[in-house]
């Protein structure tokens, strides 16, 4: 099975401002590498910015419209060839005014590693920059800042990168004060045991609490995704481990968790190492409602299977719902797929949507995730492009992908593409069936008849509210893929959603409730 190839950059006319941006230069002083950030100025512009050089401490920042039309740029050469810039930690947040803050890890030639975060103003220059360095910890690896009010919050693992000591991590918070200067640093938590480490992806402030989110290991044995509450001073109040069981009951690796929340309720998504076929892994998406003190109301573990699936972005959209992005490798061919999905708070899909840049063997991957206020997305991340470099791991470049409200390039153009009659993920059909549906209560029975393929066994049904509130949750046990669910006493008119959840999957169908 082969892809279809999207070349992105020959697609006229125009519609929703979708193009492919890149840059292409050769030699070392022109080597793009890394995971972009963008940070959107208004709606109509936004900046973006990557690693320039591997061989090199460079990174270069670019202002572009909506139709990623280049409008400035500036390259920062911040410690000249004696060290290398971090290649997969960059955010960028509004800092005050039209200043706007960017942090980056600096590794020497001496293995140290330093977060500096840079201050610039809307032409790109440089106002300021400073180096963060943490009493008794030779590595700083920051994941994220926040801006919070009159303070600047860094994410960061800390570790002793400057021996040959196994590498391990602890997870703390560094506050500054918005003229940069250190404040306090706190450690939430220390490395894990048996040579392992925590390595977070996001924080975000709910409320009056900060929420972060990753992923920690015991090393050479098995992998959580944590989500972790403390207060605004980083005092830790509660710290959630999260591991999946499979059918055998063993667990199984849990990784790369995001973040959102809709008032009190988090939603959280993490990865699950299903199976391994030779040397590859094999992931599933598993996506989890919890409530503020981090209790799993619900969760869904969807069906679809693929090679080194990563999530790197997630948001909440215009509509309530949630979106988000990343990168599988494509089981049939060598190559990285970029994906991008839409979910309701049920987590019913609202589409899939999966683009690939140039050939097959090439690596497009997705990293931030921005939308429009007309609600429109830009995804923003990088490809090795391999008809034009023999050697694809070399040289990477800057890819802008630019979709309508439905994550489409344009009318009929919504991903690659496994065939020409075939939508690379088909439409989801829900494998429950529930019958009679619609269903007039009313009489002495009011039982649904619940169809499961040939199921045997235990399995959870949870009734939901179109909203997500939960009704009702209870066991119950099939036979030769056979169960009925009798409806709660007194339940109002109208239509639900019925999940059941076995022990390796959850599947989800809508039921129509009548008057006799």
């Amino acid at each position: 099975m082969r892809y279809l190839s999207l070349v992105l950059l020959f697609l006229a006319p125009q519609l929703y401002g979708q193009s492919t941006f890149s840059e292409v230069r050769y030699g070392n002083r022109y080597v793009i590498g890394g995971a972009p950030s963008i940070l959107p100025l208004d709606d109509t512009t936004f900046i973006v910015a990557n690693n320039f050089e591997w061989d090199r401490t460079s990174f270069m920042l670019r202002m572009l419209t909506k139709n990623n039309q280049m409008l400035d740029s500036a390259y920062f050469d911040t410690l000249g060839s004696s060290g290398f810039i971090g290649i997969n930690n960059y955010s960028i947040e509004q800092f005050f005014s039209n200043r706007f803050l960017l942090h980056a890890d600096i590794v020497d030639g001496n293995n140290l590693s330093r977060t500096k975060l840079f201050v610039f103003n809307q032409d790109l220059d440089s106002i300021k920059s400073r180096t963060l360095v943490i009493n008794g910890y030779s590595g700083t690896y920051s994941w994220d800042i926040l801006v919070d009010g009159n303070k600047v919050v860094v994410l960061s693992n800390l570790g002793d990168t400057a021996t040959n000591q196994t590498y391990k991590a602890n997870l703390a918070l560094t506050f500054l004060d918005t003229a940069l200067n250190f404040l306090d640093t706190v450690i939430i938590q220390d490395y894990r045991p048996q040579a392992g480490g925590y390595y977070p992806e996001m924080i975000k402030r709910y409320g009056n609490n900060y929420y972060i989110s990753g992923r920690c290991t015991y090393w050479n044995q098995f992998v959580e995704s944590f989500l972790i509450k403390t207060d605004l001073q980083g005092n830790l109040i509660w710290d959630k481990r999260f591991q999946y069981l499979d059918s055998n009951g063993l667990p199984l690796n849990g990784a790369n968790s995001l973040t959102v929340a809709f008032g009190d309720t988090i939603y959280l998504t993490s990865l699950i190492r299903t199976r391994y076929d030779g040397n590859a892994g094999y992931n599933k998406i598993w996506f989890m409602q919890l409530d503020s003190s981090g209790v799993i109301i619900r969760d869904t573990l969807y069906e679809e299977e693929q090679v080194r699936m990563a999530i790197s972005d997630m948001i909440i959209t215009q509509d309530g719902n949630i979106a988000f992005n990343g990168t599988f490798k494509s089981e049939y061919n060598p190559g990285d797929v970029g994906i991008f999905w839409k979910i309701d708070r049920n987590f019913n899909v609202l589409f899939k949507r999966a683009y690939h840049y140039g050939n097959e063997n090439n690596r497009s991957m997705l990293y931030r995730l921005h939308e429009w206020p007309d609600s429109t997305f830009l995804n923003v991340g990088t490809f090795m492009y391999q008809w034009q470099n023999p050697d694809p791991s070399k040289l990477n470049y800057l890819w802008l992908l630019s979709l309508d409200k439905n994550g489409c390039l344009a009318p009929n153009n919504c991903g690659v593409l496994s065939a020409p009659e075939e939508e690379f993920w088909p439409q989801q059909t829900s494998a429950l069936q529930v019958y009679p549906n619609p269903i007039a209560i009313g009489s002495s029975t009011d039982v649904l008849n619940l169809n499961l393929g040939g199921l045997n066994g235990q399995a959870t049904l949870s009734l939901f509210t179109l909203q997500g509130q939960l009704l009702h949750n209870q066991a119950l046990e099939f036979t030769q893929g056979q169960a009925t669910f009798a409806l709660p006493p007194g339940l109002p008119t109208g239509t639900y959603l019925i999940t059941l959840k076995t022990k390796t999957d959850a599947y989800t169908t809508k039921v129509v409730v009548m008057r006799n």
